[in-house]
């Protein structure tokens, strides 16, 4: 073979080796994308190398060792993307059962809220009917003091019209008796009536005149 193809087989097989020993670097960092790429390559550049050099056992032996190393990377990065998609529907199996419990903690707070709201709606409509209640009381009461009042003034009232009367009543009596017992209608009586039994004794008293 001339020499420039020798020369170009060992570039090519060595052009492999680097791409096939960071292929396994990469491999060990879990990046198995861009190690796939580097082991794909590696297997050009054996391929390259042995069309150059039919007869070169390195590059064919490299090859195989790279195809192994390119299926298994392969099965690696499928089993990378399953455990990522598992991992993500987990993550969002979660997500979902946080966002479900979260949903629930807020209708669980809403429905508190609503409830106390609610209590307090129903205690202020108590508190107010009872204020109703004390009003309608008040009112009442003060209703039937103002009546009791009025019937209080009536009655004070019909005495007071009653009194006048008994009163005229009393003064025509004590009119009559201070009319019948003044002195000196007394006094006068008196005198005629002391006159009276002065004419009769003496009438009684006077001489009979004698026939004989």
């Amino acid at each position: 073979q001339p020499p420039d193809r020798q020369l170009a087989a060992r570039a090519k097989l060595a052009l492999g080796n680097c791409a096939f020993l960071e292929s396994q670097k990469l491999r060990q960092n879990q990046e198995l994308e861009q190690a796939l790429k580097e082991c794909e390559k590696s297997v050009t550049d054996y391929q390259d190398s042995m069309q150059l050099a039919p007869k070169g056992k390195s590059a064919r032996e490299n090859e195989r060792k790279a195809r192994m190393t390119l299926k298994k990377l392969m099965q690696e990065l499928q089993q990378q993307e399953q455990q990522q998609q598992q991992q993500q529907q987990e993550n969002g199996d979660k997500q979902e059962e946080g966002d479900e419990e979260q949903k629930q903690q807020q209708q669980q707070q809403q429905g508190g809220e609503d409830e106390q709201q609610q209590q307090g709606g129903e205690d202020e409509q108590q508190q107010e009917q009872q204020e109703q209640q004390q009003q309608q009381g008040e009112e009442d009461e003060q209703q039937q003091q103002e009546q009791q009042q009025g019937e209080e003034a009536d009655e004070e009232q019909e005495k007071e019209q009653e009194q006048p009367s008994q009163g005229d009543e009393q003064d025509e009596e004590q009119q009559q008796f201070e009319l019948s017992e003044e002195p000196q209608d007394i006094i006068d009586e008196e005198l005629k009536n002391q006159r009276l039994r002065q004419i009769k004794r003496q009438t009684e008293l006077k001489p009979v005149d004698k026939d004989w």
